[in-house]
């Protein structure tokens, strides 16, 4: 119960523009970005441990690494935070809610967590997952992008 509050507070931090956001350094693609918003062309490479985890493409328990690898191709960031042991992202994406649906459902299983459920409710979709634990929300934001919070972190 604990472990869904913390994802829930950190999401509503998230939502509500938190001040504790972290920046996420993005590779520069060598031209100036017109705005503070960060685009990427993929989840951003994490740095290698010295141990091999059991599912090569899992990124060995780090919530940030692990939240980084879920996020879609082509999304711009909005905003990050980092509390204690979470670590929540906010993007949005120009591609289709099916586009978005399939690349979670295709990139969950890689990484080493196990996905606890999935409901999608009108133009909302949730996914939850553990090890760790978190969640992803995909919906619409308004003005026919689709916006898409990932958080995940360990329980205290």
């Amino acid at each position: 119960m604990s472990r869904i509050l913390v994802i829930v507070f950190t999401v509503l931090v998230v939502g509500c523009g938190g001040a504790a956001a972290t920046p996420v350094p993005r590779a520069s693609t060598g031209g100036a970005q017109p705005s503070t918003a960060q685009s990427t062309t993929g989840p951003l490479p994490t740095q290698a441990s010295a141990a091999t985890p059991a599912n090569p493409g899992a990124p060995a328990g780090n919530a940030k690494a692990l939240v980084t690898a879920l996020v879609p191709p082509g999304s711009t960031q909005l905003n990050a935070v980092e509390i204690g042991g979470n670590y929540t992202v906010q993007v949005t994406s120009q591609s289709s809610m099916s586009d978005l649906q399939s690349f979670f459902d295709q990139k969950i299983p890689t990484l080493g967590i196990t996905q606890t459920g999935k409901t999608t409710v009108g133009d909302n979709t949730i996914y939850a997952f553990t090890n760790p634990d978190g969640g992803i929300t995909i919906s619409s934001d308004g003005s026919g992008g689709i916006l898409i919070t990932i958080s995940a972190g360990a329980s205290s």
